[in-house]
């Protein structure tokens, strides 16, 4: 990943930093295309859009380094729905716009439960 974004720096690409939902220190950066139009800036500033980001954490108690660390990861964009039904319990249900790539700094960091609900798409599939 790391490559990837070394790459999109010397492209002159667009990189953003991302934030864990209510901290302010930066512990994320992600190669930002600015492909939908509701990302382009506003009067209001840029658009503050979410990213979802499942990790494998690394075993803390290995003193062994293991290179593919930063590697587990993926993120996506997405669009969050705070409805509460039945069904979803309170949880957020977020909604997959694109796949993004970046590097995530989240040790020791808290995890939280999330809904992806079953897409349209696949409703119609029986196994």
């Amino acid at each position: 990943m790391a490559k990837e974004l070394v790459r999109a720096i010397d492209q002159g690409r667009i990189l953003r930093l991302g934030t864990l939902v209510g901290l302010e220190d930066a512990s994320a950066v992600f190669i930002w295309d600015e492909e939908d139009e509701d990302q382009k800036p506003t009067r209001e500033g840029v658009s503050s859009p979410y990213v979802f980001t499942a990790s494998w954490p690394r075993d803390e108690s290995s003193e062994d380094y293991d290179a593919n660390d930063l590697d587990r990861h993926v993120s996506l964009e997405v669009v969050v729905s705070r409805t509460s039904t039945e069904r979803t319990k309170g949880l957020p249900q977020l909604f997959t716009k694109r796949w993004l790539t970046g590097l995530c700094f989240f040790a020791g960091c808290w995890r939280q439960k999330v809904i992806f609900p079953w897409p349209r798409e696949l409703k119609s599939i029986v196994p």
